[in-house]
């Protein structure tokens, strides 16, 4: 099972995007369920992340919206963003 720490950044992010929308909140609760079982199950879409985010991956959130993570190590990750594609991307 992956651990999840929040950043700052993305805290600020959730809160802005999610805080108050129960269906927004709900669809995290359930992603990131499967995130910590497996954070390449297909139904997330992750993928590798490039230029100036290559250190960094994403799943899908929802059709609109991508969480952007880094691998701490095998069993830890670190959420940095989520919003919309281009909120996160550039």
């Amino acid at each position: 099972m992956i651990h999840v720490s929040k950043s700052a950044k993305f805290l600020r992010s959730y809160k802005r995007l999610i805080k108050g929308r129960a269906d927004l909140q709900k669809e995290f609760s359930e992603k990131i369920v499967i995130f910590m079982a497996n954070p390449y199950d297909p139904s997330l879409g992750t993928h590798k992340l490039k230029g100036k985010l290559r250190h960094s991956w994403g799943f899908s959130l929802t059709h609109g919206l991508r969480v952007v993570f880094m691998f701490v190590d095998d069993h830890t990750v670190i959420l940095e963003d989520i919003g919309t594609h281009d909120d996160v991307y550039y």
